[in-house]
């Protein structure tokens, strides 16, 4: 265990003095083995212009390579708003389906201009482990996404004229078919 943690040492390291001039740039970072592969892994979420604005969530495994790489919006949600994780730690990440591996849920905004966005719902995909890297599978996890539509149906009684909402229900609907 303690030659896995200096790799992980000196990459923060290294991030941090790369990153540390980056104007209005935020940093998370958070180690775990979240693969169960036996050896920790470096998670690193960046924020662009605080908190609420774009930034970039990558994981790096023991050896340094990059094997999650995506652009995610604002603070780190869960399916949920109501489950607020002001920074990587284990709530970040839920195993959606009991296997032991964490999913990562990417979640961003539709962007519609019929509606405030501080009221835009949140589309997440799901990306699970699959014995190299991260890869998208959001139809693996119909289940979820029926409890996401449950919620993107609430919404559009509310703003009937969201087209980023009616777009998440369609996909929804797609994916909620697999059950």
């Amino acid at each position: 265990m303690g030659n896995q943690i200096i790799p992980a040492i000196l990459l923060i390291l290294t991030m941090f003095c790369f990153t540390a001039n980056a104007k209005d740039k935020l940093t998370a970072t958070y180690c775990a083995d979240i693969n169960k592969d036996g050896q920790t892994e470096l998670l690193v979420h960046d924020f662009f212009g605080g908190t609420g604005a774009v930034g970039e969530l990558r994981i790096y495994n023991a050896k340094k390579q990059c094997i999650f790489k995506k652009r995610v919006e604002g603070d780190p949600y869960l399916w949920d708003t109501e489950k607020y994780v002001p920074s990587l730690t284990s709530d970040f990440f839920p195993d959606l389906d009991g296997d032991g591996l964490v999913e990562i849920l990417v979640g961003y905004r539709g962007h519609d201009e019929n509606i405030a966005q501080v009221n835009e719902p949140w589309w997440f995909d799901v990306y699970r482990w699959n014995g190299k890297k991260y890869v998208l599978a959001n139809n693996d996890f119909p289940g979820f996404f029926k409890e996401q539509l449950k919620y993107y149906q609430s919404h559009i009684k509310q703003n009937p004229g969201c087209k980023s909402v009616q777009r998440f229900i369609k996909i929804a609907q797609e994916l909620v078919k697999m059950l």
